[in-house]
């Protein structure tokens, strides 16, 4: 199947803006052989699609123990990007943004756990101070960049946050 049969509802016979892929179509691609990822990236009306149905992506679920497989193979790598920081001096900021609840500090624990306190550190500042809403605003945020050879997990960052607290009044 060409990607204008797959941006024109799968089966090449609805033209291009006819409105959504009819469900059973969708339901015999999702059936069909999996797409590289690649290839799904490349592909804005199967990002759409996939978006619009609410449906898992994949044509599998990765079972339990692949996942704890992979997601310890990960935590490995994590832990030597952690050491090329420490051994060759740079500086990474890890910014965490989303809604409320959305699960940035549930995400920034599970990458703590597995790092060095020593040589990573979580900063979530609090609304600003009297004198801090008097300075520049990216200021409250420069004591707490990273030194050499140390990872910063900020939970909400000045982008953020210059939103966030023009709203509240903050600023």
């Amino acid at each position: 199947m060409s990607n204008a049969q797959r941006g024109s509802g799968g089966n090449g016979s609805a033209a291009a803006g006819d409105g959504p892929e009819p469900l059973p179509e969708l339901a015999e691609r999702a059936a069909g052989p999996v797409r590289p990822v690649a290839e799904v990236r490349r592909d804005r009306e199967a990002i759409r699609r996939l978006f619009e149905s609410g449906e898992y992506p994949y044509k599998r679920k990765i079972g339990r123990r692949d996942y704890e497989n992979r997601k310890a193979e990960l935590q490995v790598e994590l832990l030597k990007v952690q050491d090329w920081v420490k051994e060759t001096g740079q500086k990474i900021v890890c910014l965490f943004e989303g809604r409320d609840a959305a699960g940035k500090g549930g995400t920034i624990k599970r990458f703590m756990e597995h790092l060095n306190p020593r040589g990573a550190r979580v900063v979530a500042l609090d609304k600003p101070t009297e004198k801090e809403q008097s300075q520049w605003y990216f200021q409250r945020y420069i004591g707490h960049l990273p030194s050499a050879g140390e990872i910063v997990l900020f939970d909400r960052s000045w982008y953020n946050r210059a939103g966030v607290e023009r709203v509240m009044g903050f600023c």
